[in-house]
C-alpha cells in the first residue's frame, strides 16, 4: 500500500510541477523574437503592442529620442522590459549621449530604474496628457526634469519621478497647432531649453487635412517667422516660478 500512496503523491508533484512550468512558460512566451525598429530594440508581444526595450545601436547616439504612440501599427506601452511577471531580470536604455526624451504617448508604462546606465540624461518632456489626471493643473504644456542622477539610482520605480510633483514644471516652448479644435487643447509639441540658448531640435512638420504646413512663427497671425539659427529662447522672470516666459510657436497653414 505504501508504494501505491507513494505513486499518488509522486503523481501530484508531477502534475504539480508540470502546471507551474505552463504557468511559466506562458508567461515567458507571450512575445515574439526580438527586433530592431529604428532608434529601437523591441520585443513584441502577442496582444499586438511593443515594449521599447532599449535604444537601438542608431538610437543610442542621438541626443533626442521620441517615443510614438505606434511602432509599424503597434502600440507602444512600455519602456524597457521585464522578461515575465515575477521574474526580476530587466533592461534598462543604455546610452552615453542621452540627454533628452519626447514622449507622445498617453497611456505608458516606464520601467523602475530605466534611465539608470544613461549617465547624461537630463529631461523627460511629457508632450500628451490629456488622459492624465495626476498632472492636471498644469495644462497640457508639462515636462519632467530628470536631470539629478543619483535620485534616478534611489527612486524605487521610475513612475515616481513622473508623478512627484516637487519635479514637475512647465515648459518653456509650446508649439500650436494654431486652428481650431485641434488635438491636445492646441498644443502640438514642448519643449525646454535653457535660457538664451537656440532651440536646437525642431520636431517633424505637423499634420492637418487638407492644408500644407508652411513653418513656426512668433504670432498667431503667422506674419513673424521664427528662425532656428539665430532666435533663442527668452529668460524666465528672476525668482519667479510660475511667471515665466512661455516662448510660444505657431502653425501656419496653406490650403491644398
Amino acid at each position: 500500500m505504501k508504494w501505491k500512496k507513494r505513486i499518488v503523491v509522486m503523481t501530484l508533484i508531477a502534475i504539480i510541477l508540470i502546471t507551474s512550468m505552463s504557468i511559466v512558460s506562458g508567461c515567458v512566451n507571450h512575445l515574439e523574437d526580438e527586433v530592431i525598429i529604428g532608434d529601437f530594440v523591441c520585443q513584441v508581444m502577442s496582444d499586438n503592442t511593443v515594449h521599447l526595450k532599449n535604444l537601438s545601436e542608431e538610437g543610442k547616439k542621438k541626443k533626442y529620442i521620441v517615443v510614438p504612440q505606434e511602432l509599424n501599427g503597434m502600440r507602444v506601452n512600455m519602456l524597457g522590459y521585464r522578461n515575465a511577471i515575477f521574474s526580476r531580470g530587466k533592461s534598462n536604455w543604455e546610452s552615453e549621449n542621452l540627454e533628452k526624451v519626447f514622449i507622445n504617448n498617453e497611456d505608458l508604462f516606464f520601467l523602475d530604474g530605466l534611465f539608470a546606465d544613461c549617465p547624461n540624461i537630463k529631461k523627460v518632456l511629457i508632450i500628451n496628457n490629456n488622459n492624465n489626471e495626476e498632472l492636471e493643473g498644469y495644462g497640457s504644456q508639462v515636462h519632467v526634469f530628470s536631470s539629478l542622477y543619483n535620485y534616478l539610482e534611489k527612486t524605487p520605480y521610475q513612475n515616481d519621478l513622473l508623478w512627484n510633483y516637487s519635479h514637475i514644471y512647465v515648459a518653456n516652448i509650446s508649439y500650436f497647432y494654431n486652428y481650431e479644435e485641434a488635438p491636445n487643447d492646441g498644443y502640438y509639441w514642448i519643449d525646454d531649453v535653457e535660457d538664451g540658448e537656440l532651440i536646437d531640435y525642431i520636431p517633424e512638420d505637423p499634420k492637418r487635412d487638407g492644408y500644407i504646413f508652411k513653418g513656426w512663427f512668433k504670432d498667431e497671425e503667422c506674419i513673424n517667422e521664427w528662425d532656428f539659427e539665430t532666435d533663442k529662447v527668452e529668460k524666465f522672470e528672476e525668482g519667479k516660478f510660475i511667471e515665466f516666459k512661455e516662448n510660444k510657436l505657431f502653425a501656419k497653414w496653406a490650403k491644398e
